[in-house]
C-alpha cells in the first residue's frame, strides 16, 4: 500500500546519489564504426552492472568506466536477454555502490521519474520527466516516458523519486 512508500527525494539529492552508481559501457568490435557506448549502472556491490543489450551487441571486449575514471574489463556476461534488451555484466570489483531495484508496478502514470547517465559523452547527465503511459509491445510491458533521451542514453536507469530503479532506457 501507500503507507510503506519512502519519502520522495529532491532532484539534487537523487542526482548526487545516483551518479555514484553510473558507469560508461564501452564495447569494441572488429571493424570501423563497430564500437558501442552507453550507460550502465551498478546493481550489486560485488560487480554486477546492468545496461541495454544493444549497447554491447556481439562486440567484445567490453570495459566499464566507473565514476572515478577507473576502467575495468568485463570478466563475463552474467545474463542477457534480447527480448528485454537487457544485459547483466560482471566486473572484478567488491566495493561498488549499487542502485536499489524497485518495481515498475508501484508507479502510476503521471508520476515523476528521473533518467541519469552519460549520453553523447556528457558525464552525469540527469533529466526529470514523467511516466506518460504504459504500452504492451509484443507482450512486454513497456514504460512510456516523457523525458529527454539522447544518443548514448541506452542503458540509463529509470528511477522513481524514492531512488529505486524501475526500468532501463532501451529505445527512443
Amino acid at each position: 500500500g501507500g503507507a510503506d512508500k519512502k519519502p520522495e527525494r529532491s532532484l539534487p539529492d537523487l542526482a548526487r546519489e545516483v551518479k555514484q552508481s553510473l558507469v560508461v559501457v564501452h564495447a569494441t568490435g572488429r571493424g570501423p564504426g563497430s564500437s558501442g557506448q552507453g550507460t550502465g549502472f551498478v546493481i550489486s556491490s560485488d560487480g554486477l552492472i546492468a545496461t541495454a543489450r544493444h549497447v554491447i551487441g556481439d562486440r567484445r571486449p567490453i570495459r566499464v568506466e566507473l565514476t572515478d575514471g577507473t576502467s575495468l574489463p568485463v570478466t563475463h556476461v552474467h545474463t542477457a536477454t534480447e527480448l528485454l534488451d537487457l544485459v547483466i555484466l560482471r566486473v572484478d570489483a567488491t566495493d561498488l555502490t549499487p542502485l536499489q531495484l524497485g518495481d515498475s508496478q508501484n508507479i502510476a502514470v503521471g508520476e515523476s521519474v528521473v533518467v541519469a547517465g552519460h549520453p553523447r559523452g556528457f558525464r552525469d547527465s540527469v533529466h526529470a520527466g514523467t511516466l506518460s503511459g504504459r504500452d504492451d509491445i509484443n507482450g512486454l510491458s513497456m514504460l512510456q516516458l516523457s523525458v529527454a533521451i539522447e544518443p548514448g542514453s541506452s542503458g540509463e536507469p529509470v528511477i522513481d523519486r524514492n531512488g529505486s530503479v524501475i526500468g532501463v532506457v532501451t529505445l527512443k
